[in-house]
């Protein structure tokens, strides 16, 4: 896979990660720090060092506890950590259970109730920048109304923010189209 991820690299592509080990890869291979976005829900506390001294992007926070670790590794580094909050918007995208990550029950991202919360505290932590917001409805997504309803729900947060004077500088419109696997797979 380095071979790939070098010319993904030398293509000028951004890299989402989900270990230090992800990016170490990524980094091997000569991809560029400032565009690594590090997501997922099991970042320890020596990956989130990793990352922050790597210089990457942001962090893709998944929950109010890991805003916490993110902030307290930052200041003890004396380094900035750039965030951004994963959304849980609580939309069914219509796919399989084993893939989906945006119903309100899932593991990942931040519940549409605590995600205004988040951001208040986030900016006023001086080790945080506040980079964006960010959403994965889940994979092999067939059907374009999630996308939609994932869109309204980000942009009246996106609303909501702005009105307490926190902007964001990037959307992150996640979750996989559905492609075939197999020969016979609808397109």
């Amino acid at each position: 896979t380095k071979g790939i991820l070098e010319v993904l690299a030398a293509l000028g592509a951004g890299f989402d990660c989900v270990s230090g080990g992800e990016i170490l890869r990524v980094l091997a291979a000569g991809g560029d720090p400032k565009k690594i976005v590090f997501s997922g829900v099991a970042k320890t506390p020596a990956d989130i060092a990793f990352a922050l001294t790597a210089g990457i992007k942001c962090f893709n926070i998944e929950s109010p506890a890991e805003l916490d670790r993110i902030a307290n590794t930052a200041r003890n580094l004396g380094l900035k950590a750039h965030i951004s909050v994963r959304v849980n918007p609580n939309i069914d995208a219509h796919v399989d259970l084993h893939v989906a990550t945006g119903l309100g029950d899932s593991k990942f991202g931040v519940k549409l109730t605590d995600v205004i919360a988040l951001y208040q505290k986030a900016a006023e932590l001086k080790e945080i920048e506040i980079e964006g917001i960010s959403c994965h409805i889940g994979s092999q997504v067939s059907d374009p109304r999630p996308y939609e309803e994932m869109t309204e729900v980000l942009f009246a947060l996106l609303r909501e923010l702005d009105a307490d004077g926190i902007r964001v500088a990037h959307v992150d419109f996640g979750g996989g189209a559905a492609v075939a696997y197999r020969e016979g797979d609808p397109e």
